[in-house]
């Protein structure tokens, strides 16, 4: 199981903040933060460990078989 950021959301952002940069002085410019992130299961692997709910599969953004 794995819970993070999207790294696809993160290349989204910093491409945004180059344009950004582009226009004004990066000190004049706030830090970003992600507001993107993602829960990954591999239910294979959680039964091996005693398993997880099944409330946590639904939750889950990405299930890997």
């Amino acid at each position: 199981m794995s819970y993070g950021v999207s790294y696809y959301e993160g290349g989204r952002l910093s491409a945004q903040y180059i344009q950004r940069i582009s226009r004004d002085h990066p000190a004049n410019l706030p830090a970003g933060r992600f507001s993107k992130f993602g829960l990954a299961v591999n239910p294979r692997t959680a039964r091996e460990l005693n398993g997880i709910p099944q409330s946590v599969l639904f939750r889950a953004d990405k299930v890997i078989e």
